[in-house]
Parts: C-alpha cells; structure tokens; sequence
C-alpha cells in the first residue's frame, strides 16, 4: 500500500509539472481498479480495447508526452496500475494526395476495364470499411451505397444492438467520439467512391464496386487529435460489424521527429491487423507518397512494414502509362500490388467529383476489386493468392513491387 501511494505521487508530481498538453497512453493488462482510482487525479480512461486476450485501456492525462520527463511518466503510470506496459498512444497521419482536387476525366474506369467485368461478381453482399477522414454519405453518388447498420435506430440515443456504440448507422466517428462519421476533409469521401460509387455522367468517375456497401469509420479529424488506438479501435469495430475489407491510406512513421513509435504502443495496432486476420477479413494499406524503395528505409512506416500477417496487401500507384507514379513507394519484399493513382477521379463532399493522386487513390480501387472476387464466392486467401497471379507485371514495375499492376478482368475470370 505505501509502495502504490509513491508510484501515484511520483505520477501526480509529473502531471502538475507538465499540465500544458494532454498526452494518451497505451495500457497494457494493468489492473482495473487501480485505473479506476487514477480518475481522482485528472486520468480519463478513453477506451478499452481487447484483442486475443491482451486488454489495452486508452488512457488520457493531462501532461506532455514530449517532457523530459516522459519517459518516467510512462514508468510511474505502470507502476500505478500494474500494468505490464506502458507506451504513448501516437498520433496518425493520412497518406496526402499529391495536389488539391481538380476536374478531369475518369482513365482509370477504362484501364480497369469496369464495364466488360462480370456482373454477378460486383461486390453484392461485402461490407468494405473506409478508415480515413469519414465519408460524405448524403453525396448522391454514395448514398445508397452506405452501409447502413440494420439493428440500430438512428436518432434515439440507445445502444439498440448493444455493440457499444450509439447510434452507429454508418459507422462511427474514433477521433471526436461520436455516431456522426462525416468526411470534413475530402480525402476519405474520395476514397469511399473508388470503392463503390454510381457512376457519374459527366467525369465517367465510378466505383470499383457497384455492389458493395460502405462502412464509415472515422479515424482521423481535422479539428482534433487522431491517434494510433483509435485505428486499432476502428478495426475491431469494423470487423465486428461485419466488414470484410479494411481500406487504409493513413500511416505513422517512426521517423518523425517528435514521436517513437516502439513495438509496445505498435503491438496494438498489430494485434488489431492479427484480429482481423483470424476473422477472414483483408486490410489493404498505402504504400505511400514520397517515392522511396521502402524495403530499405532505416525507420520503419506503418502499417506498411509490419510483418507476419497474411491479410495485409500494399498498394503503390501506377499512371496512366501503367508506369510507377512519380511520387509512389514501392518495394519488392514490402508492396504487393500497384493500381491507378495519378490524377484519379472520384466523389468529394457537397456532392461534387474532383480528381486526385496517391496511393491514397490506388488503395481503394484495390479494396474495392478485393471486395468483387469475395462476392463470387472466394475465401480471402484465394483472392491475396489469385490478385497475385494475374497482375500484369510489366518492365517498368520489375523489382518494384512483388506482383505487378492488379487486372481486374483476370482477377475475376473464375
């Protein structure tokens, strides 16, 4: 009792020295009702995620992360919860597009050949996930494409399915903490219509995916604090729910100045991947916008470089000469697949169409492909192992990435 009365004075001690910014912490199998006690001093428990039987609290104090003093701070905080690790919840980034949307043409449509590809494999019955910046889902060209959660009633402030999120009918918001997923960015609404958006008449933009269903799941917001639990969150929530492909053109990487990502506060977002695994469900991520070969990077960019999961698939960006885009990562060992991503159009908020680039763009076509080849009766495996196969790999993608361009009309000729 004395020992724990010190270990929670040595942490009250930081708090009070540091108070300017508020900091989360990853906790690892500590000890409920020494968390509990913590509220006293100023400790919110965010959340509680648990995977596998490892339980990880998401706690938020009042204190800098960035101190000198951080480092014993996480110590104290462990010591006070016997926790068996304490890491810093880190925050995300998306994967930038290269340049703001502008008009254009559809090219990727035909490249990718959507109006000859079979009908009866158009993603009819797959729930694909869009972790980003939200989705704009009154946009007429998504609207009826939404997921739309059967067991909840929109509106009236209960947890009708019991899933632990209120009115979640389209998905749910990580970063503000709400039911209201809506894109206040752009980024995620233009990823969600390459999955699966009517066509429009006037750019030919379409989805991949006429038949699937999208999922909004808000990781990363404009006007707060996105962080490394609430994709691990959004995941879960996802598969839980019934997705079946995870679209991801967000990272963090361990290179960044300010932050350390270590394999402790990074064993939750793997564990989450992992879960996701043991369900059948595929997590497509960016490879990334800063034209590096990523399998000889000293800093690791993840999702990107975690190891050991057979559901991931990482995508770069091709042009329209079915050449590497200019600003893509790629890696032989490390990206699986290349798709469009130059100047590539697609649905953003207020109802418009505007084009974009990045393997932010070539990350959802592949997910929402993915998506068709599971409606035609495919377990995941198969469709990873066949993507693989019938890729088009041509001279200018040789030692870029493992499989070539992704060819829809192979893919789902079975």
């Amino acid at each position: 009792m004395i020992q724990s009365t010190r270990v929670l004075l040595l942490l009250v001690t930081f708090l009070v020295v540091h108070p300017a910014l508020a900091s989360r912490w990853i906790v690892k199998n500590a000890n409920s009702e020494k968390v509990a006690g913590l509220q006293v001093y100023g400790l919110e428990t965010v959340k509680t995620i648990e995977f596998n039987g490892a339980h990880y609290t998401i706690i938020q104090a009042p204190e800098s992360v960035l101190s000198s003093n951080g480092t014993q701070s996480a110590a104290a905080l462990q010591g006070a919860t016997s926790a068996e690790s304490v890491s810093p919840d880190w925050p995300l980034e998306l994967v930038t597009p290269v340049g703001q949307p502008t008009t254009g043409s559809a090219w990727h449509v035909t490249r990718m050949d959507y109006a000859n590809l079979p009908k009866d494999r158009d993603g009819t019955g797959v729930i694909v996930a869009i972790l980003d910046t939200g989705v704009d889902y009154s946009h007429n060209a998504l609207k009826t494409q939404m997921w739309n959660n059967p067991k909840e009633i929109a509106g009236n402030k209960v947890d009708d399915d019991k899933n632990g999120y209120v009115d979640d009918v389209y998905g749910w918001d990580f970063a503000d903490r709400d039911a209201d997923p809506r894109d206040d960015n752009s980024h995620g609404t233009h990823c969600a219509g390459l999955v699966g958006a009517l066509p429009d008449n006037v750019s030919g933009g379409q989805g991949a995916a006429p038949g699937v269903k999208i999922m909004a799941a808000r990781i990363i917001a404009g006007n707060s604090s996105s962080f490394l639990s609430d994709a691990a969150d959004a995941v879960k929530y996802a598969v839980d729910n019934g997705a079946q492909v995870l679209s991801n053109s967000w990272r963090i990487y361990k290179s960044w100045d300010q932050f350390d990502p270590s394999d402790k506060n990074l064993e939750l977002l793997s564990d989450a991947i992992g879960y996701a695994e043991g369900k059948g469900v595929l997590f497509v991520a960016a490879a990334g916008n800063e034209s590096m070969d990523v399998d000889h990077i000293t800093d690791g960019i993840f999702p990107v470089h975690f190891k050991g999961h057979q559901n991931m698939v990482i995508v770069a960006s091709s042009d329209r000469n079915d050449r590497p885009s200019s600003f893509t990562n790629y890696g032989l060992d490390t990206v699986q697949i290349a798709a469009p991503g130059s100047d590539i159009m697609s649905t953003i908020p207020g109802g418009r169409w505007g084009s974009m680039s990045g393997t932010s763009m070539a990350t959802p076509i592949v997910s929402g492909l993915l998506a068709r080849a599971l409606s035609g009766g495919l377990a995941w495996d198969q469709v990873v192992e066949r993507m693989n196969q019938t890729a088009s790999l041509n001279k200018d993608f040789q030692g870029k990435v493992r499989s070539g361009i992704i060819h829809p009309a192979s893919l789902l000729s079975y």
